[in-house]
């Protein structure tokens, strides 16, 4: 053959598979590309959602001191004085229900005196994420008591604060565990009212 002769062209079955070979790679890039979309755009509903739940946690959390609702309307909540307070001001602590968990729970009492199921008990600290803690029968407890189990026995250092209505009723009150105690696993805490100025 002769090296001036041009070669000779494809053969049709072969331009067949040529073709069909670069339209499925192209399917195949254009399959990769709409996945990539889809994941970014789901990825970003994602973050939008978190961002949207982070952001109804912060509002929910954001107490601001005005008025406590059972002091009457006519003293006005000073920094750093709160309505409610710690009874004789400790924690009292005991055996919890088993070893492996630590408890915390108590009764709040209203500004006459008897269990008031009109507040919350938020609660945070270590391994705990902050929540609101409800009271009463709605709880499952009888009125003004609560409790919260924590899994675990570990060492933890929990807070403790009444609220309502969107407001700090009383001061944090620590609440401490020791790891594998399973004698002092259980906090209660009694809190009741007490006129913000008057000596504690």
């Amino acid at each position: 053959m002769s090296l001036l002769q041009p070669p000779e062209s494809p053969s049709p079955a072969y331009r067949l598979a040529l073709s069909g070979a670069a339209l499925l790679f192209l399917a195949v890039l254009t399959i990769a590309l709409l996945i990539l979309l889809l994941d970014d755009a789901r990825e970003h509903n994602q973050q939008a959602e978190f961002t949207a739940t982070l952001t109804a946690i912060a509002t929910d959390l954001s107490f601001e001191p005005v008025q406590p609702p059972e002091a009457g309307g006519d003293t006005p909540l000073v920094a750093g004085q709160f309505p409610f307070v710690l009874h004789d001001g400790t924690v009292t602590y005991g055996a919890g229900s088993t070893c492996d968990v630590q408890e915390i729970g108590g009764q709040v009492t209203g500004e006459d005196g008897q269990p008031t199921d009109a507040l919350t008990l938020l609660v945070w600290g270590d391994y705990v994420a902050p929540r609101l803690v409800l009271t009463g029968e709605i709880a499952g407890y009888a009125p003004g008591r609560w409790g919260v189990t924590l899994p675990g026995n570990v060492p933890r250092r929990v807070w403790v604060q009444v609220t309502g209505a969107g407001q700090m009723l009383s001061a944090p009150v620590e609440v401490v565990f020791n790891a594998g105690d399973c004698v002092q696993n259980a906090a209660q805490l009694i809190f009741e009212w007490h006129s913000p100025g008057a000596s504690q």
